[in-house]
């Protein structure tokens, strides 16, 4: 075989076909994801926040999984993304998460927390990412509708709220649904008692029922720190030398007990100190409490609130109004703010303020005050010299 022959059969080799068969696939840019198969259905991959992606696009056409692909890197690293798992996230996970930081927290309102939930579930119920902005506008506009107060509706929405905040903190979605709670300023809390009226009231009240009433509104205690938790292992007395007479005592309740987690102390004289005398003769053994009904806690006496507040001629009058009362009396009293929140376990000036409710009669006691302060001044001799002059003066100077 000659050189020319040997060149030429190489050329005819090097330009044979290559064999028939799948082309090679090329490999995809770096950061661009990739399309595979499992059986007949397109996945995709790709890299979120750091972290290996595999979703199912539910698709068989590689050409829409690669599409699908596209629009999933467009968001990825940000919080606009949304993966096939958070997709998958229901109301009841994420009300899961709300009811465990509940009790995790061991807040003491862990049964309205879960009726807000079952209020929230009949609305929201299905997957998390369908709880919208425009969802909840409906939803207030809704309850409003139904003659529902914003208070009521605001408590269902920081409800809501907290849901969204802890599924993100959990990683379960990656943004919340922003939530805005209703204006309450039409919702003042106006309720209180004079004294006058509360004697009145306390006599068409069962004796049991009176006492804790009338403790309540000496002390500025809630009526579960009055009728559940006031038992007498935290009641601590002081006997006369002859052991026959009570001479003072304090109640101390623990921090776990008290709505806002602080130790209540109350010191017992005067009207406390007469109410614990009246009820250390009616304890009963075995039975804790210190305002009892046959040695049971008085759990439930809305009938007989109702029942004794028309006979008073003053219906609709709330247990809590109690409470804000007996705020009012301490201040015209003469106490002073740092007091009266320490005796009723407020934690927060602003607190205190919601409380201290200002009438009309308080007003016209300022307006006679003040006239009378005025006609007092106008009786002192008038200091030397005038503004005018003074004025005068400092004019001349310049």
């Amino acid at each position: 075989m000659t050189v020319t022959e040997v060149s030429t059969a190489d050329a005819v080799l090097t330009m044979a076909p290559k064999s028939r068969g799948k082309p090679e696939k090329q490999k995809r840019p770096a950061g661009t994801g990739s399309v595979f198969f499992r059986g007949r259905m397109a996945w995709i991959a790709y890299r979120h926040n750091g972290e290996q992606v595999c979703e199912s696009t539910h698709q068989t056409d590689e050409h829409v999984a690669a599409k699908i692909l596209r629009e999933k890197l467009r968001t990825t690293d940000t919080p606009a993304h949304v993966t096939a798992k958070a997709e998958r996230v229901t109301f009841d996970e994420v009300a899961a998460l709300y009811i465990a930081d509940y009790v995790q927290k061991g807040n003491r309102t862990l049964k309205k927390a879960k009726e807000c939930v079952r209020a929230l579930r009949e609305v929201f119920g299905g997957p998390w990412l369908a709880v919208t902005e425009p969802r909840i506008e409906r939803y207030k506009a809704e309850c409003l509708n139904r003659g529902e107060r914003p208070a009521t509706i605001n408590r269902r929405l920081a409800a809501l709220r907290r849901m969204g905040n802890l599924a993100v903190r959990q990683k379960f979605v990656p943004s919340r649904p922003y939530v805005m709670l209703l204006d309450e300023s039409d919702n003042p809390r106006e309720g209180f008692v004079e004294p006058a009226d509360f004697r009145v009231l306390c006599e068409h009240l069962p004796p049991d029922v009176a006492d804790g009433t009338e403790f309540a509104y000496c002390s500025a205690w809630r009526r579960a720190m009055v009728f559940e938790h006031t038992v007498w292992p935290y009641v601590t007395l002081k006997w006369s030398e002859d052991r026959q007479t009570i001479t003072g005592g304090v109640i101390r309740l623990p921090g776990k007990v008290v709505k806002n987690k602080k130790p209540a102390t109350l010191v017992l004289k005067g009207r406390l100190l007469d109410i614990i005398q009246r009820r250390w003769m009616k304890r009963l053994p075995g039975s804790p409490y210190v305002f009892h009904r046959d040695g049971r806690r008085i759990r439930d006496f809305r009938t007989t609130w109702e029942t004794a507040c028309e006979a008073a001629g003053l219906p609709g009058l709330l247990f809590h109004d109690l409470r804000r009362s007996a705020v009012r009396n301490l201040r015209r009293a003469g106490e002073t703010d740092h007091t009266i929140m320490k005796m009723a376990t407020m934690k927060t000036p602003s607190i205190f303020k919601r409380y201290d409710i200002v009438d009309e009669s308080d007003i016209e006691r300022a307006a006679e005050n003040y006239s009378a302060w005025l006609a007092a001044q106008e009786q002192q001799p008038r200091r030397q010299g005038s503004l005018s002059a003074a004025r005068a003066k400092r004019a001349a100077a310049l």
